[in-house]
């Protein structure tokens, strides 16, 4: 589906780019056997302007059914700076000249013919002089052939077209009009370039790591190309390459733009997964914030990228491109110039964050990341969640120093970091033990022995000696000891939690048997007897449920392409990330609530809110989820609890309840903003009837200047026609 919509974009881009180039100037033609031919024609004092414009389409129009002569389209002269000269001819004539046309025809229009002069360019010389007729007596075909004529001198056997110098190989100097590359601009590019990894090279100490980067190697590949064509260009016409090859170079400017513009609606257009597992009531919450997030996502890629669009429009110009392939070549090659650029700053500002941010290695070779992985697909399972694989690819999960909760940054060129407090992974997790089973058997003695409690609650997994076991352990390295670690709900007496050298050995220290035993304990509970089919899960029943959703959230933004603006808000700091965050921010908060994880990232936001572990769960089921969101509902309603960002968020995702909590700030604040919206309606209105009833005497008086001037014209005009006629006619008519 992707490919196709690439190509089918690819080929619309391409037709637009095609479809004009026939009729533009002399850049898709070969100029050895096509002559460019412009058309200025002024008119006279007392002739309607318009007039001289009209006839200027309508002779470029005739023109363009000769085969030889490629007519240059008025909307193509503006860009030769014509208009500057004014009256003077000979400065048109050089600007014409300077911009490749062959042949100028200058005319003087008035309301009953052009008074035409024929130009040369190349020497210039006046080739021929007339008159084409437009009176009311001239027809369409008096006029087609008034205009060949007019143009016989070029194109008869043995004309200017068969007499021009370089139709024998003695091309005119420049005679594209391209010049070459400029070192100046190349090298001001290449500097551009480098400056983000200059940056990173220097924040981070090290030339070898910034080397490393993908950026870096697409930076060189750019750079390259820049000087692979700078220096080519010197040597060869690169405006010939296109002319010989117009559909080629047009095929490559509409994929190029169809490119651009598939990853432009990726960004700007964010995904809503889940919409439709939520109430109907809430989807225009949901979609109206959307939509805000969708014209702030504009707004600021307009402001980005303008300064890049007057830098292909200004390259352009220096180049000497036409116009059309200033828009099909130089523009998207700016605007890939500029993805590069940004992205290099996103990976570099990210590769300056995993010092400041992570503990330990920022990469999938960190411990904490497959335990955080394990504990999200855990739960990803359980609940039925869909996830998109491609995503957890993009992804590696970190754990962080100086963060307070979750973040995410990176993306774009480089994977997404979502980094995770050190200290909230081990309350939620435990603490990670570094020392493997294969490397110290001694210290797992009775891996096997456990103990069943009633319920798996936040405090008890303190209560047990937590030093001598507990904590995220990584798999062994050794493919001879198979562990299946307990911890899953066997019966409905409890989970099963390990409690080694405090009980009495189970029946067997066998997995096999484990899970027969399992199986028959199970028997009489089918509701919580274990899935044949389930994927291996290796969390524990003690995980803590808040880091779900807060992973969750932060997946979402991965999803909608929020990590490389969320670099650029931790390096801007604080201020910076609060500007324009609230609709983004709520958009972000709903995405758990559309994919299972709304009760888990609620008690996230609480626990950050008030940092009280009183009301968190582990491993809850659905129904102590929901009590227990409801209970921190309680909470956040209570008026002394205060105000802030978190507590704000907690209120906006108690609408996704059937008791949403209405926060009277922000009612007096929407009705406030409904008033002045009224009030600046209103005044709006009644200025435009004060001016109205202003006006109505201006418009009274020239409405009657106008009867009066024209109760005149009539009274003068009777009085020419009496005089034209005579006293006799006049006498004539009062006998009779």
């Amino acid at each position: 589906m992707r490919v196709r919509r690439f190509l089918a974009t690819a080929v619309v881009v391409l037709a637009i780019t095609v479809a004009p180039a026939s009729s533009d100037d002399s850049s898709l033609r070969d100029s050895r056997t096509l002559a460019s031919v412009a058309v200025d024609l002024t008119a006279e004092p007392g002739t309607r302007p318009w007039l001289a414009s009209a006839f200027e389409h309508n002779i470029t129009r005739e023109l363009s059914g000769f085969e030889r002569i490629t007519p240059i389209q008025p909307f193509a002269k503006a860009g030769f700076g014509t208009r500057d000269c004014g009256p003077d001819r000979s400065c048109r004539l050089r600007l014409y000249a300077k911009a490749n046309v062959d042949i100028v025809l200058f005319g003087r229009v008035t309301d009953d013919e052009i008074r035409y002069e024929l130009y040369q360019t190349w020497t210039p010389a006046r080739l021929a002089t007339g008159a084409i007729l437009i009176g009311r007596d001239q027809t369409a075909i008096g006029l087609k052939h008034a205009v060949r004529d007019a143009f016989h001198p070029l194109l008869k056997h043995g004309g200017l077209l068969d007499q021009r110098p370089y139709m024998y190989g003695a091309k005119r100097a420049a005679a594209s009009g391209w010049i070459a590359f400029p070192w100046l601009v190349v090298l001001g590019a290449l500097a551009v370039l480098a400056l983000p990894l200059a940056a990173a090279a220097v924040r981070m100490r090290s030339v070898r790591r910034v080397a490393r980067l993908r950026s870096a190697r697409r930076a060189a590949a750019i750079a390259l190309c820049l000087i692979a064509v700078a220096g080519s260009s010197a040597v060869i016409d690169v405006a010939e390459i296109v002319r010989s090859a117009p559909a080629l170079f047009a095929g490559i400017a509409g994929l190029a733009w169809g490119a651009l513009v598939i990853a432009a609606g990726r960004s700007l257009f964010p995904p809503i997964n889940g919409l439709t597992r939520i109430a109907h009531d809430d989807v225009g919450r949901i979609v109206s914030t959307w939509c805000l997030v969708v014209v702030q996502r504009l707004t600021l890629m307009l402001a980005v990228y303008a300064p890049f669009g007057v830098l292909a429009i200004w390259l352009g110009e220096r180049l000497g491109t036409p116009d059309l392939w200033t828009l099909g070549l130089v523009a998207p090659a700016v605007a890939v110039f500029a993805r590069v650029w940004l992205s290099s700053w996103v990976e570099a500002i990210a590769a300056v964050l995993d010092d400041k941010l992570v503990d330990g290695a920022a990469s999938a070779a960190n411990p904490w990341s497959r335990e955080v992985a394990d504990y999200l697909m855990g739960y990803v399972r359980r609940t039925g969640w869909d996830i998109d694989p491609r995503l957890l690819a993009r992804v590696v999960f970190l754990p962080g120093k100086n963060v307070d909760g979750v973040i995410s940054y990176g993306g774009g060129v480089t994977h997404a970091r979502i980094v995770i407090d050190r200290r909230l992974l081990e309350m939620a997790m435990g603490e990670l033990v570094e020392i493997k089973p294969a490397d110290k058997p001694a210290l797992w003695p009775d891996w096997t022995i456990a103990t069943v409690q009633p319920r798996a609650a936040s405090h008890g997994r303190r209560a047990v000696a937590a030093a001598s076991y507990r904590g995220r352990k990584p798999r062994a390295a050794s493919h001879a000891i198979v562990r299946k670690p307990l911890g899953q709900a066997a019966t409905l007496l409890g989970h099963v939690v390990p409690a080694p050298g405090e009980r009495v050995p189970l029946i067997s220290d066998n997995p096999q048997d484990l899970a027969v035993v399992r199986a028959l304990l199970s028997e009489h509970y089918p509701w919580d007897a274990p899935d044949p089919d389930e994927e291996f899960d290796a969390t524990d029943p003690t995980d803590q449920d808040l880091l779900f959703g807060a992973l969750v959230r932060e997946l979402g933004v991965v999803e909608r392409q929020g990590c490389q603006l969320q670099t650029v808000k931790l390096v801007l700091g604080q201020r910076f990330a609060a500007l324009a965050s609230r609709y983004p921010s709520r958009l972000a908060d709903a995405y758990p609530a559309l994919n299972f994880a709304r009760h888990h990232f609620i008690q996230y936001l609480y626990y950050l809110w008030s940092r009280d572990p009183a009301l968190l769960t582990a491993r809850a089921r659905a129904d102590r989820l929901h009590d227990t969101s409801l209970n921190i509902f309680l909470r956040v309603r209570e008026p002394a609890s205060g105000a802030g960002a978190l507590r704000r968020r907690l209120i906006w995702l108690s609408w996704f309840f059937a008791e949403p909590i209405v926060d009277p700030r922000e009612t007096w604040m929407r009705r406030l903003v409904r008033s002045a919206v009224l009030v600046v309606a209103v005044a709006a209105a009644g200025a435009l009837v004060k001016r109205s009833v202003d006006y109505h005497a201006t418009y009274a008086a020239r409405i009657e200047a106008q009867e009066r001037a024209r109760a005149a014209a009539l009274l003068k005009q009777d009085e020419d026609r009496k005089q034209q006629e005579g006293p006799g006619h006049g006498k004539a008519q009062e006998n009779q």
